[in-house]
C-alpha cells in the first residue's frame, strides 16, 4: 500500500494563537457563523451556491496531486 504524507500548504497553516483570538472574540461577540482565515470567504460562497464547482474543483486537485485515474 502506498502511503504520502500530505503537506498542508504554507498560505493555509494557521496558529493555534490565531484560532484562539478569533474563538475568544466570537465568544465576546456571538454570531452565527466564522470563517477564518477571512480570505476563505469567497470560496465558501461559492462552495453554498455552486455546490459543484467546489466538487470540480476538488475533484481536480485529487486528481492531480494523488495520481487517480
Amino acid at each position: 500500500e502506498f502511503k504520502r504524507e500530505v503537506k498542508t500548504p504554507e498560505f493555509i497553516r494557521m496558529t493555534s494563537a490565531y484560532v484562539a483570538r478569533k474563538v475568544v472574540n466570537l465568544a465576546r461577540h456571538p454570531r452565527r457563523s466564522v470563517i477564518i482565515p477571512y480570505w476563505m470567504q469567497p470560496i465558501v460562497w461559492i462552495n453554498w451556491h455552486f455546490p459543484w464547482l467546489t466538487d470540480l474543483a476538488v475533484r481536480g486537485m485529487v486528481k492531480k496531486y494523488h495520481h487517480v485515474p
